[in-house]
């Protein structure tokens, strides 16, 4: 969707089995030119070469349906805070389960503000929810707006 909206580069990740769906999605929507798919390994310090070659942070971070396993969310928040700097935004979209608590927990507990968006889709697509995690070391959303 970023590449799609204009974004000049987007890497997109995820585990090894589900890359060739990433992959398709790339090439049928013609973004093969903006948009690479990478391998990303939660909790690892290996990042997706293009981040290493840039040398620098990300300024976005789109996640969705993350929140699975509070263990796994710890080596989540390693990866992020790796790739996060002043500037960058983090947004995640998730359905809300009994366990989703627990994964923010995490996050909250490694450094991370949380910030719940009103969202109207509860409506029509179930329980989802907008957070936007902000690395306490970046300064308060509240103190930014």
């Amino acid at each position: 969707m970023a590449a799609r909206l204009g974004a000049s580069r987007v890497i997109l990740t995820d585990v090894e089995p589900l890359l060739p769906g990433l992959e398709k999605n790339v090439e049928a929507n013609g973004l093969g030119n903006r948009a690479e798919v990478s391998r990303l390994v939660w909790g690892s310090d290996e990042l997706p070469s293009r981040v290493q070659e840039l040398g620098r942070v990300v300024d976005l971070v789109l996640m969705s349906d993350v929140f699975f396993d509070a263990v796994e969310t710890a080596a989540l928040g390693k990866i992020l805070k790796s790739v996060c700097g002043e500037e960058t935004v983090v947004w995640a979209a998730c359905e809300v389960r009994p366990w989703t608590g627990y994964c923010l927990n995490q996050l909250v507990s490694q450094g991370f503000e949380l910030v719940e968006l009103l969202s109207h889709l509860s409506d029509d697509f179930g329980n989802i929810s907008v957070f936007r995690l902000v690395p306490l070391a970046q300064g308060s959303v509240s103190e930014k707006e």
